[in-house]
């Protein structure tokens, strides 16, 4: 693949450029050595689009795995959060929780 355009959000491209150069070049090769063809296996059943050749996103995201996972300091790592309009669990530090070294604030929902 190749990048043709970009969107950075919050500056994170800026901020790999400006701070950290290597783990962005890092990127860019995994970028370039996807092989964005081999991806192309979905056809679509779409009304105006019936029978054409689509780019399968599950495939690509396999494939940017495989090559990231080829490199020794790229792991995958999830973190869980809660979005609410309700301030309460933020405001009162009694629900944080300790989790694998991370201060994690459960999320109580309003009934």
């Amino acid at each position: 693949m190749r990048i043709v355009e970009t969107y950075s959000h919050l500056n994170g491209e800026e901020y790999l450029i400006a701070r950290r150069p290597a783990i962005y070049d890092e990127i860019k090769h995994v970028i370039a050595a996807v092989d964005a063809s081999t991806c192309k296996t979905k056809i679509s059943q779409e009304k105006t689009m019936r029978g054409k050749t689509l780019f399968k996103p599950a495939a690509i995201n396999q494939c940017f795995a495989t090559q990231f996972g080829r490199l020794d300091a790229w792991n995958s790592t999830t973190y869980r959060y809660c979005v609410t309009t309700d301030r309460s669990p933020v405001a009162s530090r009694e629900n944080d929780t300790m989790r694998t070294g991370n201060w994690a604030i459960r999320c109580l929902m309003a009934k």
